[in-house]
């Protein structure tokens, strides 16, 4: 099958569940199949191990044959930092051992055995810094080649969602926030660059109410954002977050996928762009 019509596989690992979508390559893309997977996270090993086992299970079957793979992972399996601008650092290797100096800092001794992404920024701007446990990464890449599929990409949820909207967001200062199940992502923003991010805990409209307010004061900015961009395909679309600005973002319709009633696939395909 020639690589430019090999059909996408979308997947979500999470704690507590793998959900996938197979997206048929074509003039008109659509979901040409998708399932979801429970997961019962163990008490021992890394808290990953349970949903990486899943879908190593799930792989051997006709559905996934001859296909690009996609990887969203859960902010669970993610940790964060805003890194400020450094005058003085003048190479990639010097960004990336700053970067993993304070995620050390923040984290601990752990943090030497995370693969660190830096997000581009302009001369002056901060970064984002993602971190993700590399025997995760290595692990992924191991079952995609005993699977025999081709590994497109791997992104952690809070950068899937942010990349997949940037280009809408039409506000120069704001909080992103991506949401997933007992947890929020929250990133704020202002004229177009970087300014805080933080992963809390919650599960609805008012426990991201109250993160918004004391993320707000954290923050140290001299006003309040009141300009919130939320992805939360599975939190209740008729709650409204009080005293803010909320713009909800949502994947369209395609053929198979409904953003009303197919919102639990949501996470996965928004790592395919």
């Amino acid at each position: 099958m020639s690589p430019l019509w090999r059909d996408r596989i979308a997947v979500e690992l999470s704690p507590h569940r793998v959900v996938w979508v197979r997206m048929a390559r074509g003039l008109r893309p659509n979901v040409a199949a998708k399932g979801i997977e429970d997961v019962s996270p163990k008490a021992d090993g890394p808290l990953w191990q349970s949903a990486l086992d899943q879908f190593k299970q799930m792989v051997s079957k006709e559905a996934w044959k001859d296909a690009e793979v996609d990887f969203v992972l859960s902010n669970h399996f993610v940790r964060y930092d805003c890194l400020p601008w450094n005058e003085g650092v003048k190479h990639a290797d010097e960004l990336l051992a700053l970067a993993r100096h304070r995620m050390t800092n923040i984290y601990g001794a752990d943090a030497q055995t995370w693969a660190l992404r830096l997000s581009p920024a302009d001369k002056g701007a901060a970064r984002l810094v993602a971190a993700v446990d590399d025997a995760l990464i290595e692990s992924i890449k191991l079952a995609v080649i005993d699977a025999k599929l081709k590994l497109h990409s791997i992104q952690p949820y809070m950068m899937s969602s942010f990349n997949r909207y940037a280009k809408v967001i039409d506000h120069p200062d704001g909080w992103f926030v991506a949401a997933e199940d007992g947890r929020f992502a929250l990133a704020l923003f202002s004229t177009g660059q970087w300014k805080y991010m933080q992963l809390r805990r919650g599960a609805g409209i008012k426990d991201l109410l109250e993160w918004l307010e004391r993320e707000n004061l954290a923050s140290g900015g001299d006003k309040a954002c009141r300009e919130v961009y939320m992805f939360a395909p599975e939190l209740h679309k008729e709650d409204a977050l009080s005293g803010y600005q909320l713009h909800r973002l949502e994947l369209p319709a395609c053929d198979g996928y409904s953003p009303i009633s197919d919102t639990q696939y949501a996470i996965a395909m928004s790592g395919i762009a």
